[in-house]
């Protein structure tokens, strides 16, 4: 497997993530050499149920300011726990976050919670816990406006509400012009609608009479016309508890024509018995557009900054010292010190960008960085040497098939984009290039010379770069290589009715034993016998692997028991057993039969078989296995991908796909043996798919590659 999945729910407020659990699952899987594969957290990073401390009265009740207050702080905790590296705990672990809650009694449709995962109720990504609670109690749901409901095309993002009265095509969630992220607020005003507005509360209890608050956008306009009226305009107003406006509020000041992205700001003071404020994001005019995204709302006269830090670290977790990151739009910078730290200040709240590069480092970007008022954000950047690192592990394999190599390796610990395989006769030298380009990291050197040593250097490829290992690593290729062994104790037992031989042997290299012979003739009529052959590990009474074959012999002819590749395994060094069980009246046959030789497992200095021998021999075979190679997607019309591949082997041909790495659906299975694939999917909806390929090929385990993904961009025809 490529991942470990798992659930880490926790009960406690302080840290919203079961950290204990998630490092014994480390130690686990450290113990048994897998700590270089990553954690997926399905589920958990909130309560199993409701906060032991906050209890809900029903689930059909909107919940209550102090427990969206409980629960919005448990998320909080959560993400800052996972997302902080500490001596124990690493968070480059983790691979992704399917849900922190899914809890049943906080429902999906209340005005704070739709669902509080990675992934929304719609299966839309979310892509930032702060982007829907990114400060402490005064806070705006979705205040970049990064969330919307899939197919919905008119009216607010969620958590926003317009005027009942206001047409829908005057207020969109617009994907094709934003500040930053992924989204902004559009809002239209024409003739016959010369006003259009969004507005949101904050939580009750959220602010304290007296206090002076600002609210912040930016705001974009494209040839708005305001006539005799104000342009695109933020505004202030007050409530009480029971949600009665206070007073009139304030305005920002206007802004019309065309601007590039502009802060706009107002501030207010709240006045005696003010408990939450009402935002708005307001455009008033004869015609044209205005778009809004990153609001915010900080206490005191002007807009509270945010900060960002984190480490720039290589693969192994080391510090790179003296790298730039570069926090986008703004382009605040900062450089990581000794430690790989850096620390971005006086940034305004928004979602940024930020890239780190260094020397001898490829540049890196990691988007949708939110930065909130008074809140210093974490994010952690991972550079890749641009000369890459050796590839780890490499084998150099006979496959038991004749003239064929199996080259495999593990990927160097910093990255690679590909790989170059050099071949040479001769130890020392790097040889010539007979693969290069290669994503997969294993590949079948075929057609070359039985029992000729060759010698493999791996390289890996990153940016046109070449990393600079120089050992080699030899292989033979052997095709269906022999065994010969002898019975050191074969006098029949005539009395007996079934004869027992034996010969013990050490197997030579792991493998599958696909057959075993033995010669021998029957004495007198009639002239056919049985001979049962079975494998046992270790020696006589050792515990028999494999099923048992029985072969009928006729005069003065071989018996050869046969077995599927895999159905005997062994392994080089070890002791076995083969046991044979002859037929009464069985004589030996004391000729020595033509077999092939084997190459180096033909033992020549062995003697021929006396009258009171059996001859026999074991063929094994290391069966090449079934591998899929070369994995590609290519949407070819309209709601239609092609999937192509290719295996070592003839095998059929499958897709398994569907939204998410669960997948669900497939085509049907092409039972066509062929070594080259080409399925096409249909009917697709526009959005992002996982899917991986299979193939059978029989004798065979099946091969499944790895999780794959693709993007439809145009409908299917109706």
């Amino acid at each position: 497997c490529d991942m470990v999945g798992f659930h880490c729910y926790s009960d406690e407020p302080d840290t919203g993530i079961n950290i204990w659990a998630v490092n014994e699952l480390r130690k686990i899987m450290k113990k048994y050499g897998d700590d270089r594969k990553l954690i997926f957290l399905g589920e958990g990073w909130g309560p199993k149920r409701e906060l032991r401390t906050v209890p809900r009265v029903s689930p059909y009740v909107p919940p209550s300011v102090a427990e969206i207050e409980a629960m919005r702080q448990f998320l909080v905790n959560g993400w800052n726990n996972i997302c902080n590296r500490s001596n124990d705990y690493d968070p480059e672990w983790i691979y992704g976050v399917l849900f922190f809650t899914l809890s049943d009694n906080w429902g999906f449709d209340y005005s704070h919670f739709y669902n509080g995962g990675l992934i929304d109720f719609w299966g839309n990504p979310k892509d930032d816990l702060l982007l829907l609670f990114p400060g402490d109690q005064l806070t705006i749901s979705n205040s970049g406006f990064e969330y919307n409901h899939p197919g919905k095309t008119q009216g607010p993002a969620p958590w926003w509400q317009t005027k009942p009265e206001m047409p829908p095509d005057c207020c969109a969630v617009d994907a094709s012009i934003r500040r930053a992220g992924l989204r902004s607020q559009r809002l239209v005003v024409t003739a016959d609608t010369n006003e259009v507005a969004v507005t949101q509360n904050t939580a009750k209890g959220s602010i304290k009479p007296g206090e002076t608050y600002t609210f912040a956008a930016w705001v974009k306009t494209d040839e708005l016309v305001r006539g005799e009226l104000q342009g695109a305009r933020l505004r202030i107003r007050f409530l009480d508890k029971q949600g009665t406006v206070l007073g009139s509020g304030a305005w920002s000041k206007g802004l019309d024509g065309t601007h590039d992205w502009t802060l706009l700001t107002v501030t207010a003071t709240a006045p005696t018995n003010a408990e939450m404020m009402k935002l708005e994001c307001n455009v008033r005019g004869i015609s044209g557009t205005a778009w809004f995204d990153d609001c915010s709302v900080s206490v005191g006269a002007s807009v509270g900054k945010g900060s960002v830090e984190g480490y720039v670290l290589t693969p192994e977790n080391m510090p790179v010292s003296g790298a730039v990151v570069v926090a986008s739009p703004t382009g605040a910078t900062a450089t990581t010190d000794g430690t790989g730290r850096f620390l971005i200040t006086d940034l305004l709240p928004g979602v940024y960008d930020l890239t780190a590069h260094a020397d001898g480092f490829s540049k890196k970007t990691v988007s949708k960085v939110v930065v909130a008022p008074g809140r210093t954000s974490v994010a952690g950047l991972q550079l890749q040497p641009t000369t890459p690192g050796a590839p780890t592990n490499i084998e150099v394999q006979s496959c038991g098939v004749s003239g064929v190599l199996k080259i495999s390796w593990d990927p160097p610990t910093s990255g690679a984009e590909s790989y170059r395989i050099y071949r040479s006769v001769n130890a020392g030298s790097l040889g010539e290039i007979i693969a290069d380009n290669l994503k997969e990291r294993v590949f079948y050197d075929e057609n070359l010379s039985d029992f000729q040593t060759y010698f493999y250097t791996v390289r890996a490829i990153n940016e046109g770069k070449e990393s600079q290992n120089t050992n080699s690593y030899p292989g033979v290729p052997i095709g269906g290589a022999t065994l010969p062994i002898y019975d050191t104790n074969a006098e029949p037992d005539w009395a007996n009715d079934a004869p027992i031989h034996g010969q013990t042997f050490i197997a030579p290299r792991s493998g599958s034993i696909v057959s075993a012979t033995c010669v021998l003739a029957n004495s007198e009529p009639p002239n056919n016998r049985n001979v049962t052959f079975s494998i046992h590990e270790g020696g006589p009474g050792g515990q028999q692997i494999g099923p048992t074959k029985t072969v009928t012999c006729y005069f003065n002819e071989i018996g050869t028991a046969q077995w599927s590749a895999g159905e005997v395994p062994v392994q080089a060094g070890k002791t076995y057993y083969l046991r044979l069980v002859l037929d009464k009246h069985a004589a030996i046959y004391r000729t020595k039969t033509d077999v092939i030789a084997g190459g180096q497992y033909f033992m020549n200095d062995e003697p021929y078989p006396s009258n009171s021998d059996i001859w026999s021999t074991i063929s094994l075979a290391e069966t090449k296995p079934l591998d899929i190679l070369n994995v590609n997607a290519k949407e070819t019309g309209h709601g239609e991908v092609e999937i192509t591949w290719h295996t070592t082997a003839p095998a059929t041909s499958q897709v398994i796909y569907g939204k998410d790495t669960v997948h669900g659906l497939s085509t049907l299975v092409d039972n066509t043996l062929t070594a080259e694939h080409k399925m096409t999917l249909k009917g697709l909806a526009p959005g992002t798919y996982h899917f991986c390929v299979k193939s059978t090929r029989p004798g065979l385990p099946d091969a499944v590659s790895l999780d794959y993904k693709f993007t439809v961009t145009k409908n299917a025809p109706q």
